[in-house]
């Protein structure tokens, strides 16, 4: 975080941070003026959600996430404990994991509808609850903006490079692939699109890892562009864009 700098205004806190270090992570990060999305897809009965999303009271978080597949009665829980609280987080389903490539579905979903139609009716119900988006992959993201519109959030995990592995995400899409279906919606909070895309590159060249000039370059491009944020319209140019990156 002290390498990035101002750069990123937007941080994941998930499981593996949270099990570690717990609320003061939160907190650290905050106490530097970071915004925090708390990564922990809640999924239990309606009760037990939503006093675990009560008892995260003095956390300053904008974002949390629930499994849509609780069920309406969790989300609403969910939502309902949520907007009680002093930072009054959004909160997010979760539809589909993206390690989830369809192939696993039957066995545990009716296998008459495919992947992308659990996702649309498992948004459908985050939204009937009171959510204020979804989590789904980019693969969905034109489906499911056709049935949602702005300010409702979708937020897409699984944008990579066009060389980067996938890990063991199976939904994924390149950035400019992510970019021309529509990701980055002049109407959503486009800062939290960019750092979460901004900030997973410079994670990466940071630990080492090859990120491919193409994914840095179309980023650079649509920031150029106007599309991004104030934040990130602020860059006088292509190339400080790219060579912070680097």
């Amino acid at each position: 975080m002290d390498r990035i700098g101002d750069s990123v205004a937007w941080y994941k806190v998930g499981l593996e941070l949270f099990y570690a270090a717990g609320r003061p992570a939160v907190q650290a990060l905050a106490d530097r003026g970071k915004r925090v999305f708390l990564d922990l897809k809640l999924h239990d009965i309606p009760a037990t959600v939503g006093k675990a999303v009560g008892a995260l009271e003095g956390l300053p978080i904008s974002l949390l996430n629930v499994h849509a597949a609780g069920g309406p009665a969790m989300l609403r829980s969910a939502v309902e404990a949520a907007r009680g609280l002093t930072a009054r987080p959004r909160v997010l389903g979760v539809t589909m994991l993206t390690s989830l490539d369809g192939s696993e579905l039957p066995a545990l979903w009716n296998p008459t509808t495919d992947l992308v139609s659990k996702v649309l009716a498992l948004a459908r119900v985050c939204r009937e609850a009171g959510c204020d988006g979804v989590i789904a992959s980019p693969q969905e993201l034109v489906a499911l903006r056709r049935e949602h519109q702005p300010p409702f959030v979708i937020l897409t995990p699984g944008i990579r490079g066009p060389g980067d592995p996938s890990q063991d995400q199976k939904r994924t899409l390149s950035l400019p692939e992510a970019i021309g279906r529509g990701e980055i919606d002049p109407s959503v909070d486009r800062d939290l699109v960019f750092d979460l895309i901004y900030g997973g590159l410079m994670y990466r060249v940071l630990v080492g890892e090859t990120v491919e000039d193409e994914t840095v370059a179309a980023l650079a491009d649509l920031v150029m562009s106007g599309a991004a944020g104030p934040r990130y319209r602020n860059r006088s140019s292509r190339r400080e864009l790219v060579q912070d990156s680097r």
